[in-house]
């Protein structure tokens, strides 16, 4: 398969997701009931199989190694396309949820002005940031943080990122970069509570093996990462966030309503430790350091329209 699409080959719908897929990839899922999606699909397949994933509306294209490397090139050698696109979603094949989930996701971004974001989490999710879990009574949460498992980039800032895909084979730290390079040019970064979806396995995989057999160290691409592009902390922290609640303009300015959205991220945390039993290692330690990073002694709220 060619590691280049003719900009005119797509129906080119008005976003794009290209999504990193091995021989057991959920993306078909994503494409259940979804004859009337505002996305199109490119399936970056790095598996053996000549059959797998061809149908008349998705495009395949092959390469091999670790997924941010593979996208970098791809995505380099069609700017073109990419060009074509309002947004662009970037997930990994792991990724349990409904073509509607992902119009849903495309449709806040619009609607918020975002350059970057992501869908939240389920609390029966794999996960390894707990920002990242679902808060169900807010409609999203402005951030300085979006995962890499699951990204979603405004046009302009992912052409802006593209370069920075091929500093690590991991992709560790390149979350922060990322949010800076938004930052840096005025836009939004948030976590969308209205969209979630399932990460259904554990942190690894066959980008991990690949790594591990060519002895690098993902801690150690990480801080190179960081000083490269001056990033100085990984604290995540939630600057702002918008409520389903209406007819209030700062439901922030309540102290009931900050200690009930303290109260319900502890819940949603914990949960998520209890169901997911791998993340209940260092349990106390992690929930401290979740609760210190999101600072909500500083945060505001805003109710906004539902979806």
């Amino acid at each position: 398969m060619p590691s280049n699409i003719d900009a005119g080959a797509l129906a080119v719908r008005r976003n794009l997701v290209i999504v990193r897929a091995g021989d057991s990839s959920l993306h078909p899922r994503w494409l259940q009931g979804g004859e009337n999606r505002a996305w199109d699909l490119v399936v970056s397949y790095f598996g053996d199989d000549a059959e797998r994933y061809l149908r008349p509306d998705v495009q395949r294209v092959d390469s091999k190694g670790t997924k941010w490397p593979a996208l970098g090139v791809f995505l380099e050698n069609n700017r073109e396309l990419i060009s074509q696109y309002d947004f662009v979603w970037l997930p990994d094949d792991d990724i349990d949820c409904k073509s509607n989930d992902i119009d849903r996701m495309f449709k806040v971004a619009e609607q918020e002005d975002l350059s970057l974001c992501q869908p939240s989490l389920a609390p029966d999710s794999y996960f390894s940031f707990p920002i990242t879990l679902t808060i169900p009574f807010f409609k999203l949460r402005y951030t300085n943080f979006v995962e890499a498992m699951v990204p979603c980039f405004r046009r302009d800032l992912l052409l802006e990122c593209v370069p920075t895909m091929s500093d690590t084979m991991s992709g560790w730290g390149l979350e922060y970069v990322w949010s800076a390079l938004a930052n840096t040019s005025g836009g939004r970064v948030a976590i969308i509570d209205a969209v979630t979806v399932v990460h259904t396995r554990p942190v690894g995989g066959p980008n991990y093996r690949l790594i591990e057999e060519r002895g690098i160290s993902p801690r150690e691409e990480m801080r190179a990462t960081l000083q490269k592009y001056e990033i100085h902390s990984t604290d995540q922290r939630v600057r702002e966030a918008i409520t389903f609640v209406s007819n209030r303009s700062r439901a922030g300015d309540s102290l009931l309503v900050r200690i009930l959205t303290m109260r319900a991220f502890a819940f949603f945390v914990i949960r998520g430790y209890v169901l997911r039993r791998p993340n209940r290692r260092h349990l106390r330690r992690r929930l401290r350091r979740a609760f210190i990073n999101l600072a909500w002694q500083k945060q505001s709220f805003r109710a906004g329209p539902g979806l």
